[in-house]
Protein backbone atom coordinates (compact mmCIF):
# COMPACT_ATOMS: atom_id res chain seq x y z
CA UNK A 1 0.00 0.00 0.00
CA UNK A 2 2.68 2.13 0.94
CA UNK A 3 4.67 1.62 -2.09
CA UNK A 4 1.39 2.60 -4.67
CA UNK A 5 1.11 5.38 -2.28
CA UNK A 6 4.63 6.67 -3.56
CA UNK A 7 4.26 5.41 -7.03
CA UNK A 8 1.49 7.77 -7.19
CA UNK A 9 3.07 10.45 -5.58
CA UNK A 10 6.31 9.61 -8.02
CA UNK A 11 3.63 9.69 -11.19
CA UNK A 12 1.59 13.52 -9.88
CA UNK A 13 5.25 14.49 -9.39
CA UNK A 14 6.54 13.64 -13.17
CA UNK A 15 3.19 15.10 -14.48
CA UNK A 16 3.93 18.41 -12.45
CA UNK A 17 7.15 18.50 -13.99
CA UNK A 18 6.26 17.42 -17.44
CA UNK A 19 3.03 19.75 -17.36
CA UNK A 20 5.27 22.71 -15.18
CA UNK A 21 8.29 22.00 -18.54
CA UNK A 22 5.23 22.35 -21.59
CA UNK A 23 4.20 25.85 -19.95
CA UNK A 24 7.18 26.77 -19.94
CA UNK A 25 8.12 26.05 -23.33
CA UNK A 26 4.94 27.26 -24.16
CA UNK A 27 5.41 31.04 -22.30
CA UNK A 28 9.42 30.90 -24.37
CA UNK A 29 7.40 29.54 -27.58
CA UNK A 30 5.06 32.70 -27.44
CA UNK A 31 8.09 35.30 -26.65
CA UNK A 32 10.22 33.94 -29.47
CA UNK A 33 7.33 33.87 -31.98
CA UNK A 34 6.25 37.58 -31.16
CA UNK A 35 9.68 38.91 -30.84
CA UNK A 36 10.41 38.04 -34.21
CA UNK A 37 6.87 39.52 -35.28
CA UNK A 38 7.47 42.71 -33.38
CA UNK A 39 11.04 43.22 -34.71
CA UNK A 40 10.11 44.09 -38.00
CA UNK A 41 8.27 46.90 -36.61
CA UNK A 42 10.77 48.41 -34.37
CA UNK A 43 11.90 51.32 -36.35
CA UNK A 44 8.35 53.10 -36.38
CA UNK A 45 9.10 53.58 -32.10
CA UNK A 46 12.29 55.34 -32.94
CA UNK A 47 12.76 59.06 -32.77
CA UNK A 48 14.86 59.06 -35.71
CA UNK A 49 11.87 57.72 -37.67
CA UNK A 50 9.39 59.73 -36.89
CA UNK A 51 12.45 62.82 -37.31
CA UNK A 52 12.84 61.74 -41.12
CA UNK A 53 8.90 61.49 -41.67
CA UNK A 54 8.57 64.91 -40.24
CA UNK A 55 11.72 66.80 -41.95
CA UNK A 56 9.78 65.37 -45.35
CA UNK A 57 6.93 66.78 -44.37
CA UNK A 58 8.19 69.83 -43.96
CA UNK A 59 10.32 69.57 -47.32
CA UNK A 60 7.11 68.72 -49.63
CA UNK A 61 5.33 71.74 -47.62
CA UNK A 62 7.97 73.99 -48.53
CA UNK A 63 8.06 73.17 -51.92
CA UNK A 64 4.25 72.99 -52.16
CA UNK A 65 4.77 76.65 -50.79
CA UNK A 66 7.30 77.82 -53.34
CA UNK A 67 5.34 76.51 -56.12
CA UNK A 68 2.07 79.01 -54.73
CA UNK A 69 4.11 81.73 -54.36
CA UNK A 70 5.95 81.00 -57.96
CA UNK A 71 2.77 80.37 -59.48
CA UNK A 72 1.04 84.06 -58.05
CA UNK A 73 3.92 85.94 -58.92
CA UNK A 74 3.55 84.61 -62.75
CA UNK A 75 0.03 85.55 -62.51
CA UNK A 76 0.61 89.14 -61.60
CA UNK A 77 3.59 89.62 -63.79
CA UNK A 78 1.21 88.09 -66.55
CA UNK A 79 -1.07 90.50 -65.55
CA UNK A 80 1.25 93.75 -65.30
CA UNK A 81 2.22 92.47 -69.21
CA UNK A 82 -0.69 92.84 -70.30
CA UNK A 83 -1.19 96.33 -68.40
CA UNK A 84 1.68 97.32 -70.14
CA UNK A 85 1.17 96.17 -73.65
CA UNK A 86 -2.59 97.51 -73.70
CA UNK A 87 -0.95 100.77 -72.24
CA UNK A 88 2.00 100.88 -75.11
CA UNK A 89 -0.54 99.92 -78.61
CA UNK A 90 -2.40 102.96 -76.99
CA UNK A 91 0.15 104.89 -77.35
CA UNK A 92 0.97 102.94 -80.82
CA UNK A 93 -2.24 104.02 -81.91
CA UNK A 94 -2.51 107.68 -81.09
CA UNK A 95 1.19 108.19 -82.48
CA UNK A 96 0.16 106.13 -86.05
CA UNK A 97 -3.16 108.47 -86.08
CA UNK A 98 -3.93 110.65 -89.11
CA UNK A 99 -2.85 114.18 -88.80
CA UNK A 100 -4.95 115.74 -91.44
CA UNK A 101 -7.37 118.08 -90.57
CA UNK A 102 -10.73 117.66 -90.35
CA UNK A 103 -12.98 118.44 -93.69
CA UNK A 104 -14.98 122.05 -93.44
CA UNK A 105 -18.50 121.88 -94.35
CA UNK A 106 -19.97 123.20 -97.41
CA UNK A 107 -21.58 126.45 -95.67
CA UNK A 108 -18.16 127.25 -94.28
CA UNK A 109 -16.08 127.18 -96.96
CA UNK A 110 -19.40 129.11 -99.06
CA UNK A 111 -18.28 131.39 -96.20
CA UNK A 112 -15.24 131.27 -96.56
CA UNK A 113 -15.40 131.76 -100.38
CA UNK A 114 -17.69 135.26 -99.83
CA UNK A 115 -14.65 136.06 -97.53
CA UNK A 116 -12.12 136.21 -100.00
CA UNK A 117 -14.03 137.93 -102.87
CA UNK A 118 -15.66 140.78 -100.09
CA UNK A 119 -11.43 141.23 -99.79
CA UNK A 120 -10.50 141.88 -103.39
CA UNK A 121 -13.86 144.00 -103.55
CA UNK A 122 -11.97 145.67 -101.01
CA UNK A 123 -8.70 145.97 -102.11
CA UNK A 124 -10.01 146.80 -105.42
CA UNK A 125 -11.92 149.74 -103.72
CA UNK A 126 -8.76 150.86 -101.63
CA UNK A 127 -6.94 150.98 -105.16
CA UNK A 128 -9.54 153.42 -106.51
CA UNK A 129 -10.03 155.47 -103.44
CA UNK A 130 -5.64 155.75 -103.80
CA UNK A 131 -6.16 157.01 -107.07
CA UNK A 132 -9.38 159.61 -105.47
CA UNK A 133 -7.34 160.86 -103.14
CA UNK A 134 -4.38 162.03 -105.10
CA UNK A 135 -6.93 163.09 -108.10
CA UNK A 136 -8.32 165.05 -105.32
CA UNK A 137 -4.64 166.01 -103.87
CA UNK A 138 -3.73 167.69 -107.54
CA UNK A 139 -7.11 169.91 -107.53
CA UNK A 140 -10.45 168.05 -107.28
CA UNK A 141 -12.45 169.76 -104.09
CA UNK A 142 -15.40 168.16 -104.49
CA UNK A 143 -16.99 167.97 -100.73
CA UNK A 144 -19.55 165.29 -101.46
CA UNK A 145 -17.45 163.22 -102.84
CA UNK A 146 -15.26 162.82 -99.94
CA UNK A 147 -18.49 162.62 -97.83
CA UNK A 148 -19.32 159.58 -100.08
CA UNK A 149 -15.70 158.17 -100.21
CA UNK A 150 -15.72 158.74 -96.10
CA UNK A 151 -18.87 156.65 -95.96
CA UNK A 152 -17.63 153.89 -98.22
CA UNK A 153 -14.15 153.45 -96.67
CA UNK A 154 -16.73 152.99 -93.26
CA UNK A 155 -18.41 150.07 -94.43
CA UNK A 156 -15.04 148.59 -96.17
CA UNK A 157 -13.69 149.01 -92.37
CA UNK A 158 -16.80 147.05 -91.11
CA UNK A 159 -17.02 144.58 -93.47
CA UNK A 160 -13.41 143.69 -92.68
CA UNK A 161 -14.21 143.87 -89.50
CA UNK A 162 -16.86 140.94 -89.92
CA UNK A 163 -14.72 138.70 -92.05
CA UNK A 164 -12.13 139.27 -88.84
CA UNK A 165 -15.12 137.63 -86.84
CA UNK A 166 -16.06 135.31 -89.13
CA UNK A 167 -12.02 134.11 -89.31
CA UNK A 168 -12.25 134.37 -85.60
CA UNK A 169 -15.38 132.03 -85.09
CA UNK A 170 -13.73 129.36 -87.21
CA UNK A 171 -10.51 129.18 -85.92
CA UNK A 172 -12.88 129.26 -82.20
CA UNK A 173 -14.80 126.36 -83.07
CA UNK A 174 -11.45 124.62 -84.39
CA UNK A 175 -10.04 125.47 -80.57
CA UNK A 176 -13.03 124.18 -79.42
CA UNK A 177 -12.42 120.64 -81.18
CA UNK A 178 -8.85 120.77 -80.09
CA UNK A 179 -9.83 121.53 -76.37
CA UNK A 180 -12.34 118.90 -76.35
CA UNK A 181 -10.07 116.10 -77.43
CA UNK A 182 -7.86 117.53 -74.98
CA UNK A 183 -10.28 116.81 -72.56
CA UNK A 184 -10.81 113.37 -74.21
CA UNK A 185 -7.56 112.58 -73.40
CA UNK A 186 -7.21 113.87 -70.58
CA UNK A 187 -10.65 111.87 -69.03
CA UNK A 188 -8.83 108.61 -70.79
CA UNK A 189 -5.77 109.25 -68.96
CA UNK A 190 -7.85 110.01 -65.88
CA UNK A 191 -9.90 106.58 -66.40
CA UNK A 192 -6.74 104.63 -67.06
CA UNK A 193 -5.27 105.61 -63.82
CA UNK A 194 -8.58 105.04 -61.95
CA UNK A 195 -8.72 101.86 -63.52
CA UNK A 196 -4.70 101.21 -62.63
CA UNK A 197 -5.63 102.38 -59.45
CA UNK A 198 -8.61 100.37 -59.10
CA UNK A 199 -6.51 96.62 -60.37
CA UNK A 200 -4.02 98.26 -57.65
CA UNK A 201 -6.63 98.11 -55.02
CA UNK A 202 -7.66 94.69 -55.91
CA UNK A 203 -4.38 93.28 -56.05
CA UNK A 204 -3.58 94.72 -52.28
CA UNK A 205 -7.21 93.86 -51.06
CA UNK A 206 -6.43 90.46 -52.45
CA UNK A 207 -3.13 90.01 -50.69
CA UNK A 208 -4.69 91.40 -47.43
CA UNK A 209 -7.57 88.94 -47.77
CA UNK A 210 -4.67 86.55 -48.26
CA UNK A 211 -2.74 87.20 -45.29
CA UNK A 212 -5.93 86.76 -43.01
CA UNK A 213 -7.15 83.36 -44.68
CA UNK A 214 -3.19 82.71 -43.53
CA UNK A 215 -3.44 84.33 -39.91
CA UNK A 216 -6.52 82.60 -39.66
CA UNK A 217 -4.63 79.21 -40.86
CA UNK A 218 -2.18 79.85 -38.24
CA UNK A 219 -4.72 80.53 -35.54
CA UNK A 220 -6.37 77.23 -36.42
CA UNK A 221 -3.19 75.41 -36.41
CA UNK A 222 -2.32 77.63 -32.93
CA UNK A 223 -5.52 76.03 -31.25
CA UNK A 224 -5.15 72.65 -32.41
CA UNK A 225 -1.81 72.42 -31.16
CA UNK A 226 -3.34 73.76 -27.85
CA UNK A 227 -5.68 71.19 -27.73
CA UNK A 228 -2.80 68.36 -28.69
CA UNK A 229 -0.75 70.20 -25.64
CA UNK A 230 -3.11 69.63 -23.12
CA UNK A 231 -3.95 66.38 -24.12
CA UNK A 232 -0.44 65.34 -24.05
CA UNK A 233 -0.65 67.28 -20.66
CA UNK A 234 -2.92 65.24 -19.66
CA UNK A 235 -1.13 61.97 -20.27
CA UNK A 236 2.36 63.42 -19.44
CA UNK A 237 0.20 63.40 -15.92
CA UNK A 238 -1.71 60.12 -16.36
CA UNK A 239 1.60 58.44 -17.25
CA UNK A 240 3.42 60.42 -13.88
CA UNK A 241 0.60 58.94 -11.96
CA UNK A 242 0.74 55.32 -13.68
CA UNK A 243 4.70 55.37 -13.17
CA UNK A 244 3.83 56.20 -9.56
CA UNK A 245 1.54 53.25 -8.92
CA UNK A 246 3.80 51.17 -10.70
CA UNK A 247 6.73 52.03 -8.32
CA UNK A 248 4.24 51.48 -5.61
CA UNK A 249 3.58 48.15 -6.79
CA UNK A 250 7.48 47.00 -7.39
CA UNK A 251 7.82 48.15 -3.60
CA UNK A 252 5.02 46.23 -2.58
CA UNK A 253 6.11 43.26 -4.26
CA UNK A 254 9.29 43.39 -3.03
CA UNK A 255 8.00 43.52 0.85
CA UNK A 256 6.06 40.97 0.70
CA UNK A 257 8.37 38.94 -1.17
CA UNK A 258 11.46 39.80 1.67
CA UNK A 259 8.45 38.09 4.09
CA UNK A 260 8.01 35.41 2.07
CA UNK A 261 11.93 34.82 1.94
CA UNK A 262 12.12 34.65 5.65
CA UNK A 263 12.38 30.94 6.79
CA UNK A 264 9.87 29.01 8.36
CA UNK A 265 9.88 27.78 11.78
CA UNK A 266 9.47 23.84 11.87
CA UNK A 267 9.70 23.51 15.69
CA UNK A 268 6.18 23.47 16.64
CA UNK A 269 5.62 21.27 14.24
CA UNK A 270 5.95 17.50 15.67
CA UNK A 271 3.00 15.62 15.16
CA UNK A 272 0.45 15.64 12.43
CA UNK A 273 -2.03 17.69 13.25
CA UNK A 274 0.71 20.41 13.40
CA UNK A 275 1.81 19.39 10.48
CA UNK A 276 -1.70 20.04 8.76
CA UNK A 277 -1.91 22.97 10.60
CA UNK A 278 1.59 24.61 9.83
CA UNK A 279 0.84 23.80 6.43
CA UNK A 280 -2.38 25.32 5.90
CA UNK A 281 -0.73 28.08 7.60
CA UNK A 282 2.05 28.29 5.20
CA UNK A 283 -0.57 27.83 2.14
CA UNK A 284 -2.90 30.02 3.19
CA UNK A 285 0.45 32.82 2.98
CA UNK A 286 1.19 31.72 -0.23
CA UNK A 287 -2.06 31.92 -1.73
CA UNK A 288 -2.72 35.64 -0.28
CA UNK A 289 0.92 36.14 -1.74
CA UNK A 290 -0.65 34.67 -5.20
CA UNK A 291 -3.78 36.78 -4.76
CA UNK A 292 -1.68 40.07 -4.10
CA UNK A 293 0.26 39.44 -7.23
CA UNK A 294 -3.08 38.59 -9.21
CA UNK A 295 -4.39 42.05 -7.64
CA UNK A 296 -1.10 43.73 -8.65
CA UNK A 297 -1.44 42.71 -12.59
CA UNK A 298 -5.47 42.93 -12.40
CA UNK A 299 -4.63 47.21 -11.14
CA UNK A 300 -2.01 46.94 -13.90
CA UNK A 301 -4.19 46.19 -17.08
CA UNK A 302 -6.50 49.02 -17.45
CA UNK A 303 -2.96 51.15 -18.23
CA UNK A 304 -0.80 48.41 -19.03
CA UNK A 305 1.35 48.51 -22.77
CA UNK A 306 0.46 44.91 -22.99
CA UNK A 307 -2.19 43.71 -21.62
CA UNK A 308 -1.63 40.22 -23.26
CA UNK A 309 1.39 39.18 -21.54
CA UNK A 310 -0.16 40.24 -18.33
CA UNK A 311 -3.40 38.26 -19.47
CA UNK A 312 -1.25 35.30 -20.01
CA UNK A 313 0.58 35.90 -16.77
CA UNK A 314 -2.66 36.24 -14.71
CA UNK A 315 -3.95 32.75 -15.91
CA UNK A 316 -1.13 31.28 -15.19
CA UNK A 317 -0.94 32.52 -11.57
CA UNK A 318 -4.95 31.74 -11.23
CA UNK A 319 -3.68 28.43 -11.93
CA UNK A 320 -1.26 28.34 -9.32
CA UNK A 321 -4.35 29.72 -7.32
CA UNK A 322 -6.14 26.61 -8.24
CA UNK A 323 -3.17 24.26 -7.23
CA UNK A 324 -3.15 25.72 -4.07
CA UNK A 325 -6.77 24.66 -3.61
CA UNK A 326 -6.37 21.53 -5.00
CA UNK A 327 -3.07 20.91 -2.31
CA UNK A 328 -5.25 22.21 0.60
CA UNK A 329 -7.96 19.99 -0.01
CA UNK A 330 -4.79 16.83 -0.10
CA UNK A 331 -3.36 18.15 3.44
CA UNK A 332 -6.03 16.81 5.19
CA UNK A 333 -5.35 13.12 3.71
CA UNK A 334 -1.99 12.89 4.10
CA UNK A 335 -0.81 10.00 6.88
CA UNK A 336 1.61 11.08 9.41
CA UNK A 337 4.44 9.11 7.78
CA UNK A 338 4.17 11.39 4.49
CA UNK A 339 3.41 14.27 6.51
CA UNK A 340 6.87 15.33 7.03
CA UNK A 341 7.82 15.05 3.09
CA UNK A 342 5.29 16.93 2.47
CA UNK A 343 6.02 19.62 4.47
CA UNK A 344 9.70 19.81 3.42
CA UNK A 345 8.88 19.46 -0.55
CA UNK A 346 5.93 21.82 -0.07
CA UNK A 347 7.57 24.72 1.32
CA UNK A 348 10.33 23.84 -1.33
CA UNK A 349 8.20 24.17 -4.39
CA UNK A 350 6.28 27.27 -2.56
CA UNK A 351 9.93 28.67 -2.30
CA UNK A 352 10.76 28.18 -5.50
CA UNK A 353 6.97 29.11 -7.31
CA UNK A 354 7.69 32.69 -5.24
CA UNK A 355 10.83 33.24 -6.57
CA UNK A 356 9.75 32.43 -10.01
CA UNK A 357 6.84 34.49 -9.71
CA UNK A 358 8.44 37.03 -7.78
CA UNK A 359 10.98 37.75 -10.94
CA UNK A 360 8.39 37.40 -13.62
CA UNK A 361 5.82 39.53 -12.02
CA UNK A 362 9.04 42.49 -11.49
CA UNK A 363 10.31 42.39 -14.61
CA UNK A 364 6.48 42.36 -15.99
CA UNK A 365 6.51 45.56 -13.77
CA UNK A 366 9.69 46.66 -14.64
CA UNK A 367 8.81 45.93 -18.30
CA UNK A 368 5.75 48.48 -18.13
CA UNK A 369 7.69 50.97 -16.26
CA UNK A 370 10.30 51.41 -18.44
CA UNK A 371 7.13 51.53 -21.47
CA UNK A 372 5.31 54.30 -19.63
CA UNK A 373 8.63 56.19 -19.34
CA UNK A 374 9.64 56.26 -22.64
CA UNK A 375 5.62 56.99 -23.84
CA UNK A 376 6.19 59.88 -21.55
CA UNK A 377 9.70 60.71 -22.95
CA UNK A 378 8.02 60.84 -26.08
CA UNK A 379 5.22 63.19 -24.56
CA UNK A 380 7.78 65.73 -23.53
CA UNK A 381 9.94 65.35 -26.41
CA UNK A 382 6.12 65.80 -28.32
CA UNK A 383 5.34 68.77 -25.97
CA UNK A 384 8.95 70.42 -26.81
CA UNK A 385 8.10 70.02 -30.44
CA UNK A 386 4.93 72.02 -29.99
CA UNK A 387 6.23 74.46 -28.14
CA UNK A 388 8.91 75.33 -31.48
CA UNK A 389 5.49 75.01 -33.30
CA UNK A 390 3.58 77.02 -31.53
CA UNK A 391 6.87 79.82 -31.49
CA UNK A 392 7.10 79.47 -35.24
CA UNK A 393 3.36 80.10 -35.71
CA UNK A 394 3.15 83.34 -33.51
CA UNK A 395 5.92 84.49 -35.40
CA UNK A 396 4.00 83.82 -38.54
CA UNK A 397 1.32 85.52 -37.36
CA UNK A 398 2.96 88.66 -36.04
CA UNK A 399 4.94 88.66 -39.38
CA UNK A 400 1.63 88.45 -41.60
CA UNK A 401 0.12 91.42 -39.24
CA UNK A 402 2.89 93.81 -39.89
CA UNK A 403 2.52 93.11 -43.60
CA UNK A 404 -1.53 93.80 -43.47
CA UNK A 405 -0.48 96.91 -41.17
CA UNK A 406 1.71 97.80 -43.89
CA UNK A 407 -0.91 97.37 -46.72
CA UNK A 408 -3.82 98.98 -44.93
CA UNK A 409 -1.25 101.58 -44.50
CA UNK A 410 -1.14 101.77 -48.05
CA UNK A 411 -4.67 101.54 -48.71
CA UNK A 412 -5.41 104.77 -46.57
CA UNK A 413 -1.97 106.19 -48.07
CA UNK A 414 -3.38 105.55 -51.56
CA UNK A 415 -2.77 108.16 -54.43
CA UNK A 416 -6.01 108.16 -55.86
CA UNK A 417 -7.24 111.40 -54.47
CA UNK A 418 -3.48 113.17 -55.40
CA UNK A 419 -4.37 111.32 -58.99
CA UNK A 420 -7.25 113.10 -59.45
CA UNK A 421 -6.40 116.80 -57.91
CA UNK A 422 -3.58 116.32 -60.38
CA UNK A 423 -5.90 116.19 -63.38
CA UNK A 424 -8.39 118.80 -62.05
CA UNK A 425 -4.82 120.98 -61.79
CA UNK A 426 -3.76 120.25 -65.40
CA UNK A 427 -7.34 121.03 -66.80
CA UNK A 428 -7.28 124.00 -65.61
CA UNK A 429 -3.60 125.02 -66.24
CA UNK A 430 -4.69 123.90 -70.07
CA UNK A 431 -7.57 126.39 -70.28
CA UNK A 432 -5.47 129.18 -68.17
CA UNK A 433 -3.01 128.30 -70.99
CA UNK A 434 -5.28 128.68 -74.12
CA UNK A 435 -7.06 131.99 -72.57
CA UNK A 436 -5.73 135.20 -73.08
CA UNK A 437 -6.84 138.77 -71.81
CA UNK A 438 -9.64 141.39 -73.67
CA UNK A 439 -6.01 143.51 -74.41
CA UNK A 440 -4.74 140.60 -76.85
CA UNK A 441 -8.45 140.76 -78.16
CA UNK A 442 -8.77 143.71 -78.86
CA UNK A 443 -5.39 143.72 -80.67
CA UNK A 444 -6.43 140.45 -82.75
CA UNK A 445 -9.82 141.94 -83.85
CA UNK A 446 -8.67 145.36 -84.74
CA UNK A 447 -6.25 144.36 -87.35
CA UNK A 448 -8.41 144.40 -90.08
CA UNK A 449 -7.31 146.49 -93.16
CA UNK A 450 -3.92 145.00 -92.71
CA UNK A 451 -5.17 141.51 -92.91
CA UNK A 452 -7.41 142.42 -95.68
CA UNK A 453 -4.37 143.40 -97.66
CA UNK A 454 -1.70 140.63 -97.01
CA UNK A 455 -4.73 138.17 -97.18
CA UNK A 456 -2.68 136.37 -94.53
CA UNK A 457 -3.70 133.71 -91.71
CA UNK A 458 -6.16 134.47 -89.59
CA UNK A 459 -4.27 135.43 -86.11
CA UNK A 460 -4.52 133.19 -82.77
CA UNK A 461 -8.07 133.78 -80.99
CA UNK A 462 -8.04 133.58 -77.62
CA UNK A 463 -9.91 130.25 -75.97
CA UNK A 464 -11.61 130.16 -73.04
CA UNK A 465 -13.33 127.48 -71.31
CA UNK A 466 -16.85 129.51 -72.31
CA UNK A 467 -18.60 127.33 -75.25
CA UNK A 468 -18.71 131.03 -77.86
CA UNK A 469 -16.40 133.73 -78.42
CA UNK A 470 -16.86 136.32 -76.17
CA UNK A 471 -15.37 140.19 -77.03
CA UNK A 472 -15.12 142.25 -74.29
CA UNK A 473 -18.66 144.18 -74.65
CA UNK A 474 -18.74 145.80 -71.32
CA UNK A 475 -16.21 148.59 -72.33
CA UNK A 476 -17.19 150.38 -68.93
CA UNK A 477 -14.36 147.86 -67.04
CA UNK A 478 -11.59 149.04 -69.67
CA UNK A 479 -9.33 151.55 -68.46
CA UNK A 480 -9.19 154.94 -70.46
CA UNK A 481 -6.14 154.38 -72.54
CA UNK A 482 -7.40 150.98 -73.46
CA UNK A 483 -10.97 152.27 -74.37
CA UNK A 484 -9.30 155.68 -76.82
CA UNK A 485 -6.83 152.70 -77.78
CA UNK A 486 -9.72 150.68 -79.50
CA UNK A 487 -11.59 152.98 -80.38
CA UNK A 488 -8.82 154.64 -82.65
CA UNK A 489 -8.14 151.32 -84.13
CA UNK A 490 -11.38 151.30 -85.92
CA UNK A 491 -11.88 154.81 -86.45
CA UNK A 492 -8.37 155.71 -87.66
CA UNK A 493 -7.59 152.25 -89.60
CA UNK A 494 -6.71 154.30 -92.74
CA UNK A 495 -3.20 155.30 -91.42
CA UNK A 496 -2.22 151.69 -92.47
CA UNK A 497 -2.40 152.20 -95.98
CA UNK A 498 0.43 153.76 -96.69
CA UNK A 499 -0.50 157.01 -98.71
CA UNK A 500 1.29 160.08 -98.02
CA UNK A 501 -1.98 162.32 -97.99
CA UNK A 502 -2.90 161.54 -94.42
CA UNK A 503 0.40 162.49 -92.96
CA UNK A 504 0.56 166.07 -94.61
CA UNK A 505 -3.49 166.97 -95.06
CA UNK A 506 -4.61 169.20 -92.79
CA UNK A 507 -8.09 168.08 -91.35
CA UNK A 508 -10.77 168.83 -92.82
CA UNK A 509 -14.47 170.20 -91.13
CA UNK A 510 -16.05 167.05 -91.78
CA UNK A 511 -13.25 164.77 -90.06
CA UNK A 512 -13.85 166.90 -87.11
CA UNK A 513 -17.05 165.98 -86.92
CA UNK A 514 -16.51 162.47 -87.36
CA UNK A 515 -14.35 162.35 -84.64
CA UNK A 516 -16.11 163.77 -82.34
CA UNK A 517 -18.96 161.91 -83.26
CA UNK A 518 -16.71 158.57 -83.11
CA UNK A 519 -15.90 159.88 -79.20
CA UNK A 520 -18.92 160.21 -78.14
CA UNK A 521 -20.76 157.24 -79.58
CA UNK A 522 -20.50 154.16 -77.50
CA UNK A 523 -19.47 150.99 -79.61
CA UNK A 524 -21.48 148.19 -80.47
CA UNK A 525 -19.39 144.39 -80.55
CA UNK A 526 -20.55 142.23 -82.62
CA UNK A 527 -20.28 138.96 -81.34
CA UNK A 528 -20.09 135.28 -83.01
CA UNK A 529 -24.00 134.91 -82.58
CA UNK A 530 -25.50 138.65 -82.92
CA UNK A 531 -22.95 138.77 -86.76
CA UNK A 532 -24.80 139.63 -89.73
CA UNK A 533 -23.90 141.88 -92.57
CA UNK A 534 -25.23 145.90 -92.41
CA UNK A 535 -27.76 146.51 -94.63
CA UNK A 536 -25.29 149.62 -95.61
CA UNK A 537 -23.00 147.16 -96.83
CA UNK A 538 -25.17 146.02 -99.64
CA UNK A 539 -25.23 149.06 -101.60
CA UNK A 540 -23.20 150.29 -104.76
CA UNK A 541 -20.85 152.63 -104.86
CA UNK A 542 -20.40 153.86 -108.14
CA UNK A 543 -16.63 154.91 -108.85
CA UNK A 544 -15.49 157.82 -111.20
Amino acid sequence: MKAQHLQAMFARRREMEHMHIERTQAVNKYFDHWGKVTSRFENWTTPEYYKQAEEKLQRSKQEKEKQKQLSERKEKLALLFDQEKEQYDMELREKQRSRKTRALSTSTLEKINVNLKEQQAIRRKLELEAKLYGKWRHGVDDANLIFESKNDHEVIAKLSWLDKQVENQLEKEKDEIEAKERDLRLQAEQNRAEELHKQRQQIREKEIREIRALQEMHMEQLQERQKESETLKESEHKLRENIEELEKEIELLDESYAVMQQKADFGGAYNLTKIKVFMRKRSEVFRNQIKLCISILERMLPEACKPETLLNFKEKLSKQLDSEMYTLTQIDAMYESEAKYNLLRCEDLWQTQTSERYKELKDLLNLERNSKGKVLNDVLQRESELLDIRSTHLNAIENTGEKLKQLIKEEEESPRACIVSQADHITECCHATTACSPRSCHSSTCDTVDSSRSCAPPSRICHESHSALKLPNDTCNLNASQKKRYEHNISNTFKDLNLDVWESMPNSPRDLVNQRVDAQRSLRVVTSETAERPKFGRKRVAWT
